[in-house]
Formats: structure tokens, C-alpha cells, sequence
């Protein structure tokens, strides 16, 4: 695995296939190449054969680890269809953050077709995401990765139906 990690330092973006045989998602290998690498890495749940980024929704919590991913991603956030920046407002402080509707402008300098949802916070942050791509019909969630528990609580734990849950960095 270490040989793994230095290997994909030298790429701009490493897709992982994040499928066992017989189905599991390999969280253990996905864990390790995210968080060891310091590279992007696009890791695809099992049974996904066509990697698509239409619709693409970014989960927007102002922290450095969301600004690298946005930076990461956009290759196929100005290639995609719509995206919708999703920030969830009320789970702490945001006096000092930058809000969606700042970011935004930011990708619509790059080409990117975007809007902005502030989502209330009714629950855990990660059943909130999980909803809002659904709703979007989203085929690719990008998001920072470090600030986060751990990835599997954050993304692998359910399916959103046909969304492709995505992370950079």
C-alpha cells in the first residue's frame, strides 16, 4: 500500500474502484490511499461501470479541505451539465466563513453552471448531503475529506439511489 501512495503523487487524479470482489467496498484501501496520497482521489462504489459527472453537487463548509477539493474537481465541474454548492447553516458558527454565495461567483469565473442551497441543519450533516444529492439527482458529490470522522460515516455507510459518491481530497 505504501508503494501505492507515493505511486499516485505523481498523478493529478487517482479513480479508485472501491469494490471488493463480491461486492464490498474495500473502506480499509480507499481510507488509506485519501488520506495517505496527498493527491486527489475519486474513489467509485461498487457497480458503477460509467464514471459520469453531469450533475455534480458540492458540499460547502468554507474549510480549507473543501476550497482543495473544489480546486481539485474542476476539470469536471466546469465540464458538468449543473452544480449545485450545498451548505448546511446552523451546525456552528459561519461569522467568519466564506459563505456559498461567495464561492459561487468564484466558480462562475471558471465556467462553472452553478447555484446555491443553504440547508438547515434538521440532522446529522452527512443524512443531510446524502438527501440533497439524491434531490439533485446528483451523479458525483465532491467534498473535502479531512475534516471529516472518518469516510465511510460521511459516504460508503448508504446508497443515494443513482448518485456516485465521490470525494477529493
Amino acid at each position: 500500500m505504501t508503494r501505492a501512495r507515493r505511486a499516485i503523487r505523481m498523478f493529478h487524479l487517482t479513480v479508485l474502484d472501491a469494490s471488493r470482489p463480491g461486492g464490498d467496498i474495500d473502506l480499509e484501501r480507499a481510507e488509506k490511499l485519501l488520506f495517505g496520497s496527498g493527491r486527489p482521489v475519486a474513489v467509485v462504489p461498487p457497480g458503477v461501470s460509467i464514471f459520469s459527472a453531469k450533475r455534480i453537487l458540492v458540499a460547502w463548509d468554507s474549510g480549507t479541505q473543501a476550497a482543495r477539493a473544489i480546486n481539485d474537481a474542476m476539470p469536471f465541474l466546469r465540464a458538468a451539465e449543473a452544480v449545485e454548492v450545498a451548505c448546511v447553516v446552523g451546525i456552528r458558527d459561519m461569522a467568519d466563513t466564506v459563505a456559498g454565495a461567495e464561492i459561487a461567483p468564484h466558480l462562475a469565473r471558471h465556467g462553472v453552471n452553478v447555484t446555491v442551497d443553504d440547508l438547515p441543519a434538521y440532522g446529522r450533516v452527512e443524512d443531510i448531503l446524502r438527501n440533497q444529492a439524491g434531490l439533485f439527482r446528483a451523479d458525483l458529490v465532491v467534498m473535502g475529506a479531512y475534516r471529516h470522522s472518518r469516510l465511510r460515516e460521511m459516504v460508503f455507510d448508504r446508497e443515494v439511489g443513482p448518485c456516485r459518491m465521490v470525494t477529493f481530497r
